[in-house]
């Protein structure tokens, strides 16, 4: 067992309780912040990158440069789930965007796409409006979250 002197103990105490400052995020021992991070990079968990408001095009990218890897559907998938045999859904998945799965076929267009990252967590992106390179109009993100 570890015997600590009481002046030991105050400068440790004083070292955990540091406030969050440039020199101190520096050092994953100072920055609770930063000691998350840290773990979660360890377990395989990627960082969601901001992506609301962007089109799906911009947010795939980014998504997939903070290391979330698309979760494709079988070509057979498409065939069983019939929001993606017409409109949004379709457009999507013949500019190869095999991780939609599911789009409504009105209102504002919503589709679901699906992402996980090397620790197995799933993220879900919802989109919403019109997906027509014809029309050079992109469906925006309007939802970004884990699934429990």
């Amino acid at each position: 067992m570890i015997y600590l002197t009481s002046t030991l103990l105050s400068v440790v105490m004083a070292m955990l309780l540091l406030p969050a400052t440039a020199e101190t995020l520096g050092s994953p021992i100072h920055s609770p912040l930063a000691q998350k991070t840290s773990d979660g990079r360890v377990r395989g968990e990627a960082e969601i990158p901001t992506v609301f408001g962007l089109s799906y095009h911009e947010a795939r990218e980014l998504l997939i440069e903070a290391g979330w890897i698309p979760l494709l559907q079988s070509p057979s998938y498409r065939q069983q789930e019939p929001s993606l045999r017409s409109g949004h859904g379709q457009t999507f998945w013949e500019q190869g965007y095999r991780e939609v799965t599911s789009c409504s076929g009105t209102g504002e267009g919503f589709c679901r796409f699906e992402f996980t990252d090397p620790s197995g967590r799933k993220l879900i992106v919802i989109t919403a409006g019109l997906e027509s390179p014809e029309m050079q109009a992109q469906a925006m993100v309007r939802n970004v979250s884990l699934e429990p």
